[in-house]
């Protein structure tokens, strides 16, 4: 039996209508759906690692969102994303963008901290990248920011910033580029209580970092910046700064 024209238009445009609803509305979450947010490059015992914990818990708060913070190499991580398989990069730079181009990235900054130069042996007022040129510096494996500002250099690559102390206090390498909270945390630890490790002045790098979401999820992305900008209103991010060890 022919079904009348105006039937099968209105089919049609029921069938596309449907599709296209759902193709803008399937990352909406149920609020009992896992969302996970990885962070590499740092321990999972860092301080570091421990205030992403708790942003997350406060912002999970704030949004409706159920996020899972997991640690997984950085390569690993960047595969995963491109493919959907975790929603989201919790701290990467902007140029992370290059790697992952269609990932969607939170303008408001996770994180803004000055990088210092660590030592034990030399002492040199720090002026710019280039100024680590005569010496064998360490960098983590997977920080573009290290990566892209220390292509002429003699580098040592180590796994996380933990290892990186440890090869400096037994001088395997000059000096270590480190953002002050990673290596606050560090410093804090019992077994550098008598180091030899020191900060040379001023800052070589000021260090942005921002959250990216797998495209697929342009809604959660845009409920986690809603929470992330509430949170710094509230002054609980500052907070959380102040008060994870």
């Amino acid at each position: 039996m022919k079904l009348p024209r105006i039937m099968l238009i209105a089919l049609v445009i029921s069938f596309t209508g449907d599709s296209w609803a759902a193709k803008h509305i399937s990352d909406t979450t149920d609020p009992e759906k896992v969302v996970t947010v990885a962070l590499g490059g740092t321990g999972q015992q860092s301080r570091v690692y421990r205030i992403a914990q708790q942003l997350l818990v406060e912002i999970s708060k704030l949004s409706g969102l159920k996020l899972q913070l997991i640690y997984l190499p950085t390569k690993r991580a960047t595969a995963m994303l491109r493919s959907g398989e975790i929603h989201a990069e919790m701290a990467r730079i902007a140029g992370y963008q290059q790697h992952v181009p269609d990932a969607i990235r939170i303008t408001e900054s996770v994180a803004g901290i000055p990088v210092h130069v660590y030592t034990v042996d030399v002492d040199f007022k720090v002026d710019g990248w280039i100024s680590l040129t005569p010496y064998t510096v360490l960098r983590v494996y997977g920080w573009l920011y290290t990566l892209q500002n220390l292509k002429q250099h003699q580098t040592f690559t180590v796994v996380t910033p933990l290892e990186g102390f440890k090869l400096l206090e037994a001088r395997r390498a000059d000096v270590f580029p480190l953002d002050t909270l990673s290596a606050a945390g560090l410093l804090s630890l019992p077994e550098f209580k008598n180091t030899r490790i020191k900060r040379l002045e001023p800052p070589i790098h000021m260090l942005h970092t921002y959250t990216f979401f797998a495209a697929k999820y342009p809604q959660l992305a845009r409920r986690y910046q809603q929470a992330l900008i509430k949170l710094k209103h509230l002054g609980i991010y500052q907070k959380i700064l102040n008060e994870t060890k």
